[in-house]
């Protein structure tokens, strides 16, 4: 993902994207893997020339697992894990060295949509992991959460978002209908356009192309 020329991009341009990162999430996940590097630089909107202008792509699979074993059952989460990842948009359990699953993906990716829509993450710039982390956990409740989701954001639904992340677990199995529901929810009481994207009339594109 590239930087826009503001650093944000229109709130409904955010969760547009963010639905379609959610759906490339779910077919990973139907598909038996984890991503467990969710972050801007690895994903992109598909080639004009090939009709797939506007479409999201998930990219860099180089540490993705598979999370079901041969007979299409969970896996048993590894006593001892190490830190898989980016520091900026880990997960919590990628912080406290846990093994990951579908919710860190998830929740990985909300990091990723508040950072379209503010420019900037609290924790940016803090010295280390473990500070890191404490800004997360502490965005999970007032005055964190008003930084976290700031500016423009919905934050009404957002916070609903990391609520219903929260409360999954190592061998849940999300359901990515009540965060499609949540999102468009927060799009249909924003007053903007959800297309053109912004990119699509002048401005700049914060994912890379295919």
């Amino acid at each position: 993902m590239k930087t826009s020329t503001t650093g944000v991009i229109s709130v409904n341009c955010a969760l547009s994207v963010a639905i379609q990162i959610f759906e490339a999430l779910e077919d990973l996940h139907t598909a038996g893997f984890i991503h467990r590097d969710m972050k801007p630089s690895n994903v992109c909107f598909g080639r004009k020339d090939r009709g797939e202008q506007g479409k999201v792509f998930l990219l860099s699979f180089g540490i993705s697992r598979k999370y079901l074993d041969g007979k299409n059952q969970m896996r048993r989460p590894r006593e001892n894990v190490e830190f898989r990842g980016t520091v900026r948009y880990a997960s919590l359990a990628c912080h406290q060295l846990q093994e990951l699953s579908r919710k860190d993906d998830l929740e990985s990716t909300l990091y990723v949509l508040a950072e379209m829509m503010t420019g900037q993450l609290p924790w940016k710039g803090l010295p280390d992991g473990g500070a890191v982390m404490k800004t997360k956990q502490n965005s999970r409740f007032p005055p964190g959460i008003y930084q976290l989701f700031r500016g423009a954001c919905p934050i009404d639904e957002l916070r609903e978002l990391l609520g219903l992340i929260d409360t999954l677990t190592y061998y849940s199995n999300p359901d990515y209908g009540a965060i499609y529901n949540i999102l468009r929810r927060a799009m249909r009481r924003n007053t903007q356009p959800e297309h053109p994207y912004d990119w699509e009339i002048g401005g700049t594109n914060p994912l890379g192309d295919l």
